[in-house]
């Protein structure tokens, strides 16, 4: 039996690396039904789909992912049946089939039963039944050659007893069987008929699974590390010098409750969704996403967030507590004394006396959305690297202003510097071995403001030809952003892959013939991979987070 438990597991391990690529999810409600069998006090709780059609969904995506390998890298065929009937023979995975339901999960029962062990089975793996008749036939035949007693109980669940405390008890009832994974001792249960409060029956259970953005997955976990804080956080202050006087109450109360989501939308996206319940302190506008308009269709990895002068004003605001930091760590550090004013005092009088206003004035301009990019081309014989940053133009006269005098000073102690068009170029290959046509370009216009390379700035301010919102994989991907998303992190595989190729192409006899091996286990890689995102959001006391990866289809 513990092949058994094995193969629970492995199933609720394995869901969430790949999952169906023509699957949507279940109801989260439905996804959770399980957790009416763990305690109240239950930190962990986590649900995945058992049904037929869930696993004919893993087959189907492990056989296209091994199908895109190249050929001396794919695995033997196999299937996911095949893989459990081998796990639990002489058993078959028919015969487990007739007796699982929809759903596996895993719950543990407390902190104090991990850290304590105050009660003899912290973890227990729960299996939905397709009926109490069928479970107890199974298990009566899988058991009949083990010492366990077989004893029914006044709620009507049937409890498998093992001879030897150190081995796994089964309590079957009428729709799940539960497993201890240490233990056989189940008095943790929540059973039909007790007066337990089951972990379900919380409502922050239910605030925090229903913070998700979706109503439907194919994977859940709940974690509450509240307790865990609190009663581990004692001896980490005991055990670490200047956190004797931690709050660790409120840290607890800060961390709040977290949910995760699993699920493939569209037939080729993996989301992953995150959900946070607890103060946020990090809210922002949400972003303009026509600022991407203005970024290049080559681009390979680009952020996308707001609020930068803010966060620079209060960053520069933290200098004058710098003195009372250092202290902290070194009491003796008497000369140090006033180092954080003196250095807030200098950066401010000297913005101002250079370019003839506030630094928080000049804030005011990337006060809006930003973005910062990585484009990798390849073009005329040369591979450069584009990393450019586009700020919308919250203040145009005060970047005008701003920019004209830094081009002043610039071009007076740097001849081959130019400033014309209110775009300040600065050839590197003047200061530095690179080639002429590497230029740092900074400008701006009544949209934008953009710092970086050259050919990047020169499309910020005047988007020409195609651009990142033009692409197949940008087009896939955006659909799948959190609605009102404060923050973007976004990969596109595409534009890499191609300018290697070109790259190889061209220079194919300055590689040697394990280069060109190492080249094709990198494609083989960026072949399975099309986009990738992250966007975050930030609501009353919740915070939601999204990750995605699209396949190739």
């Amino acid at each position: 039996m513990k092949k058994l438990l094995f193969v629970l597991l492995l199933v609720l391990i394995a869901g969430t690396v790949v999952a169906s690529p023509r699957q949507q999810g279940v109801a989260l409600d439905d996804l959770t039904t399980l957790a009416q069998y763990a305690p109240d006090t239950a930190p962990f709780f986590a649900a995945i789909r058992t049904d037929e059609g869930y696993v004919d969904a893993l087959d189907n995506l492990l056989t296209t992912v091994n199908s895109n390998l190249p050929e001396d890298m794919q695995l033997p065929p196999f299937s996911l049946r095949d893989l459990i009937s081998m796990t639990i023979a002489p058993l078959s995975y028919d015969e487990l089939r007739a007796v699982l339901g929809d759903t596996v999960g895993v719950y543990v029962t407390s902190v104090d039963a991990i850290v304590f062990g105050m009660t003899e089975n912290p973890l227990v793996v729960a299996a939905e039944i397709t009926s109490q008749e069928a479970a107890v036939a199974f298990f009566d035949q899988v058991l009949a050659g083990g010492s366990f007693t077989k004893t029914e109980l006044d709620n009507g669940a049937v409890y498998y007893a093992p001879e030897f405390n150190l081995e796994t008890g089964y309590l079957i009832t009428d729709d799940a069987v539960l497993i201890g994974t240490f233990s056989p001792d189940m008095s943790e249960a929540v059973l039909p008929g007790s007066d337990l409060i089951s972990l379900a029956q919380l409502q922050v259970f239910a605030d925090t699974m229903n913070a998700l953005p979706r109503d439907d997955y194919n994977i859940t976990v709940y974690l509450d590390l509240r307790d865990a804080i609190v009663t581990l956080g004692p001896f980490v202050g005991m055990a670490v010098d200047g956190m004797e006087d931690v709050d660790f109450q409120m840290i607890a109360e800060t961390v709040g409750q977290q949910a995760l989501g699993f699920v493939i939308l569209d037939g080729q996206s993996l989301v992953i969704d995150y959900a946070r319940v607890g103060p946020t302190f990090l809210e922002s506008d949400p972003l303009d996403l026509t600022l991407l308009e203005r970024v290049p269709d080559t681009t390979s990895l680009l952020i996308h967030s707001r609020e930068l002068g803010s966060k620079l004003i209060a960053l520069l605001d933290v200098l004058p507590l710098l003195d009372e930091a250092i202290m902290m760590t070194d009491p003796n550090a008497d000369d140090v004394t006033n180092l954080g004013d003196t250095l807030y005092t200098f950066l401010t009088l000297s913005f101002e006396g250079t370019f003839g206003m506030p630094i928080e004035q000049a804030a005011v301009a990337i006060n809006g959305d930003v973005i910062n990019y990585l484009a990798v081309d390849y073009a005329d014989g040369m591979l450069t690297l584009d990393n450019t940053t586009i700020f919308s133009n919250e203040a145009p006269d005060v970047a005008a202003q701003l920019i004209t005098v830094l081009a002043e000073m610039v071009t007076e102690s740097f001849v081959p510097a130019t400033f014309d068009n209110d775009v300040l170029n600065v050839p590197l290959s003047a200061l530095f071995s690179l080639p002429d046509a590497l230029v740092a370009s900074v400008g701006s216009n009544d949209e934008v403001i953009a710092l970086g390379s050259e050919q990047g700035v020169a499309f910020a301010l005047e988007p020409s030809g195609d651009t990142l919102t033009d692409m197949p994989g940008y087009a896939v991907e955006s659909a799948l952003f959190l609605p009102d998303a404060e923050t973007l992190l976004y990969v596109d595989v595409a534009p890499l892959r191609q300018t290697i190729v070109q790259f190889v192409d061209d220079n194919a006899a300055m590689f040697s013939p394990s280069d060109l091996a190492d080249i094709d286990g990198l494609m083989a890689l960026l072949n399975l991979i099309e986009t990738a995102s992250i966007t975050v959001t930030h609501g009353d006391d919740v915070t939601n987070a999204r990750f995605t990866l699209t396949v190739a289809n």
